[in-house]
């Protein structure tokens, strides 16, 4: 059997999102970050302080959705999280108190992309991670159609962002080592692709392969991947994002139960 929302506690913490826990949970983060590490975050402000947004970023490490929470405060904000974080009483108490949508990884999930459109339409920034798992080398993975998807029906701006160093915090530290941490963040876009039978499969995989590209321009050569090489301006289907657009987010349709 399927976990409810209620189940899992996802619609306590979208309820009552603990603002108070959040706010200190962040500042731990910041604190131990900027003792510990050599992190670079100057690129943040570029972010407008308002949403919607998707935040498009590569996964190398689970510290790295700490890092993006912590420092995109005051921003709202929100992500996608594996749903096996929900069995953790930790890992749980932070996806409720920083109102996580949980995801079921490996199927389409319709009640977590419902889930994304409502905060979306509330303003907030959506975080998402196009890979869909770890890359523990670093090296960027193909991306997933589901970016592809999300984006095209919620018609608002995606930024490639990318987190570079977090999966050689544990190993620095060990050593006695400052790891250094930077967080880049590149121009927005908007995705224009058909939203009808007109669409194929194939335009998802090319549009999600276009945003992987963005994504790889803000990683060293080497750990771009299958994407190393690639032209950002021969893109199909992104265009760039300016003040000129207007977000549209699609009313959100709850999933029959």
């Amino acid at each position: 059997m399927l976990s409810t929302d209620r189940d899992i506690g996802y619609g306590e913490a979208m309820r009552s999102p603990m603002p108070l826990a959040s706010r200190l949970l962040c500042s731990i983060i910041r604190g131990l970050t900027r003792r510990l590490c050599r992190i670079r975050v100057n690129e943040i402000p570029t972010l407008p302080l308002h949403g919607p947004a998707i935040l498009a970023s590569n996964h190398s490490s689970n510290f790295e959705a700490l890092i993006y929470y912590a420092y995109l405060a005051p921003r709202k904000r929100t992500a996608f999280g594996k749903r096996e974080l929900w069995n953790n009483p930790v890992t749980r108490f932070v996806m409720q108190i920083w109102s996580i949508i949980p995801v079921r990884r490996g199927v389409a999930d319709r009640g977590a992309f419902g889930r994304a459109l409502r905060e979306l339409g509330r303003g907030a920034y959506l975080g998402l991670a196009p890979e869909g798992t770890r890359s523990k080398s670093g090296v960027l993975s193909r991306g997933r159609p589901g970016v592809a998807i999300l984006a095209t029906a919620a018609r608002i701006p995606v930024y490639p962002l990318a987190c570079l160093g977090t999966n050689t915090i544990v190993a620095a530290l060990r050593r006695g080592r400052r790891p250094e941490i930077a967080i880049r963040v590149g121009a927005p876009f908007v995705l224009e692709l058909p939203t009808d039978s007109t669409r194929t499969s194939r335009d998802l995989r090319v549009a999600t392969d276009e945003i992987m590209v963005r994504i790889a321009q803000l990683l060293p050569y080497e750990l771009r991947g299958r994407y190393a090489g690639a032209d950002p301006d021969a893109a199909r289907f992104l265009r760039p994002w300016s003040a000129n657009h207007d977000p549209r987010v699609p009313e959100y349709d709850p999933p029959c139960r």
